[in-house]
């Protein structure tokens, strides 16, 4: 059709360029994104001044590959068009123009250029105003929508004002976004029970008009975080996963802190195997808006269960391809910060566990890795800087320190937090632990500000403060914070020990073995050992754990032992904490290769997150322990192999 000739059978919804623009405009309107996109190229093709082409190609490359730079450029281009060639025509088809004023200003907003996004919303509603002029009819007005790119850039007194403006409105839609709006604006600001009020509000309101429940139960749960009442973070994390279409990744992290803080790998690897679902049912728009924030929770379980090296790539892919902000309330710092936190952590263990490594070979490749490692890994330098320098950014420490705000280091749990006294030093930690205590005197924040202390006093060696805080702190904390817990007794064991208690010592050890053996790793902690003798090879593998950095060689403690082709840890008592079968062995392999592949994969299993079963499960001794741990890190490997594929 003749350009010129388009304008005159043009029709609210569209331009009449011809049959192949009609095509286009049908595979928009059903979300066919992969055949948009092909028949809109086909057409710029044939008319590269085509208002349909450019505006459903924008639409397709938002909502079908969430490439959000070349969606702006040609939403952005077709309106230059209609502009040009058809505002002022007799049938102008406007339709089409508001919708890609809106398309617009939604992508810009989730590319994070907020103050650009206000201006695209003053220009949406001045055009609806000549729409009501010229044609008698227009569509709502945005108002609400004012309130989160308000939000973002910290004008949260204009956020709120326009979040209230919405629920003031007849219309369910506003008063959804003005409750989520209010929502987002007091957990920013870190007002817990203010935030909690004004989610549930928006959770009552989507479960009222049924719509809305997935994601208005998740930001609820969020909320009931901040409030500690994490019986609801359950409930709700729940209750979004029930009413999920695709819109439950936030649902599932939630529960993936969750079962991690309370020490249930079952749990928490079903949460993984969840998210990741939920993940691959996003629209790939909003995929980009998740992906680093669910490799950084798969992470998390993965240093937890010996899978140090998998962690470390996950977070990196996290850090290489970070995810766009625009409709998450945390910013680009606070994610960069917990995910350099996250890999600054994850390096470390991979280090740990090449110690485990060499360990187990013969003097010289010992001498050779002392060597190579006499100067420190710069790498780890390098992500402990960057998270000093988000630390240092508007008050990013004092809001991490403040427990379970999405205001700091949101992506990073509580029980990691240890991490930051070795980063950033004992006096800067204890200052905004101070001003922290001065802003939120929360009713159960107590504790978890102790549990910091503790780290405090051990970084400086106060043996009897360890003691006493690490105590307090474990009298106080919800007993949902198994791994915090575990920690503080492991802190507690270290200061036993120093001050003459062996016995103290070895009991607390045995109580963090029953719930994350894996925090000796991270706290680069020696178990004191008694190592039986055996046969040559048995010998030859015991020998080898007596130079591993987990082991201490005593007279007393936890005792080594290799019996029936397995290798076992056993406690004061004789009760079984873990025993690892013999691995196969090539036939080409040595005995000293042997070994080694003996001592990596005890070292895997015997340090990696336990199963949360009772001391009286662990003292049966009829080999569940064993077998339930042996369960869960086949459930693992099945999601490893799948997600490897990517």
């Amino acid at each position: 059709m003749i350009w010129w000739m388009a304008t005159v059978f043009a029709g609210p919804w569209n331009p009449n360029e011809g049959v192949l623009a009609d095509e286009v405009l049908a595979a928009d309107g059903r979300s066919e994104w992969i055949t948009a996109r092909r028949k809109a190229q086909e057409l710029l093709k044939e008319e590269p001044e085509s208002y349909v082409g450019h505006h459903v190609l924008g639409r397709a490359f938002w909502l079908g590959e969430g490439d959000y730079a070349r969606a702006a450029f040609h939403l952005q281009k077709s309106l230059d068009i209609y502009k040009e060639t058809y505002q002022w025509t007799d049938d102008p088809p406007w339709r089409l123009e508001s919708e890609g004023w809106w398309s617009l200003r939604i992508v810009t907003g989730d590319m994070g250029e907020f103050e650009a996004e206000l201006d695209l919303i003053d220009v949406y509603n001045t055009k609806q105003d000549e729409y009501d002029e010229r044609f008698d009819t227009s569509y709502n007005r945005l108002l609400a929508e004012r309130g989160w790119p308000l939000m973002k850039l910290g004008r949260f007194d204009e956020a709120k004002y326009w979040g209230t403006q919405g629920i003031l409105q007849e219309r369910d839609w506003q008063k959804s976004l003005g409750y989520n709006v209010l929502c987002a604006t007091a957990g920013e600001q870190g007002l817990r029970t203010e935030a909690f009020e004004a989610c549930t509000s928006a959770l009552r309101h989507a479960q009222d008009t049924g719509s809305g429940i997935a994601v208005d139960a998740s930001n609820a749960a969020n909320a009931a975080m901040a409030i500690l009442d994490f019986d609801t973070v359950e409930e709700y994390s729940r209750l979004a996963i029930q009413n999920g279409d695709g819109t439950t990744v936030s649902a599932w992290i939630n529960l993936i802190h969750l079962y991690l803080g309370d020490a249930r790998p079952d749990a928490a690897i079903d949460a993984v195997e969840g998210v990741l679902q939920s993940l691959a049912a996003e629209e790939p728009a909003m995929r980009l808006q998740k992906r680093a924030d669910v490799d950084g929770a798969f992470a998390l379980l993965l240093l937890l269960s010996g899978e140090e090296q998998t962690a470390y790539d996950k977070i990196h892919r996290a850090i290489q391809f970070p995810d766009r902000r625009g409709v998450i309330s945390t910013s680009e710092a606070q994610s960069s910060g917990s995910h350099r936190l996250l890999r600054h952590l994850a390096k470390r263990l991979v280090d740990e566990r090449q110690d485990e490594h060499i360990s187990s070979k013969g003097w010289w490749a010992r001498i050779q890795h002392w060597w190579s490692q006499l100067f420190g890994d710069p790498s780890v330098e390098v992500d402990a800087q960057a998270v000093r320098t988000v630390l240092q950014q508007d008050t990013h420490l004092v809001s991490t320190i403040r427990p379970y705000l999405d205001k700091g280091l949101t992506a990073v749990p509580y029980w990691m937090l240890g991490e930051l006294v070795t980063i950033l030093g004992t006096s800067v930690v204890e200052s905004a632990i101070a001003e922290a205590r001065a802003i939120d005197d929360f009713d159960g924040t107590e504790g978890y500000y102790q549990f910091l202390e503790t780290e405090i006093a051990y970084q400086r060696g106060d043996w009897a403060d360890v003691i006493e805080l690490g105590t307090s702190s474990r009298a106080q904390l919800p007993m949902v914070e198994q791994l915090m817990r575990a920690r503080l007794l492991a802190l507690e064991g270290v200061a036993r020990g120093r001050t003459g208690d062996r016995l103290g010592q070895i009991q607390h050890f045995e109580q963090v073995m029953e719930i994350d053996p894996s925090v000796f790793r991270r706290l680069d902690v020696e178990l004191p050992v008694r190592i039986a003798s055996g046969s040559e090879l048995d010998g030859d593998v015991l020998t080898a754990l007596s130079r591993s950095p987990r082991f201490e060689p005593s007279r007393d403690g936890f005792s080594l032992q290799v019996t029936a082709n397995q290798v076992c840890l056993l406690g004061s008592m004789g009760q079984e904490f873990t025993c690892t079968r013999f691995p196969n062995r090539e036939d080409s392999m040595t005995d000293a290769d042997y070994v080694t592949l003996i001592t990596d994969t005890f070292h895997s299993q015997a340090f990696s997150l336990s199963t949360g079963m009772s001391t009286a499960d662990w003292r049966s001794l009829d080999g569940r322990a064993t077998t339930s741990k042996d369960r869960t890190r086949a459930k693992l490997k099945q999601i490893l192999q799948q997600v490897t594929q990517e």
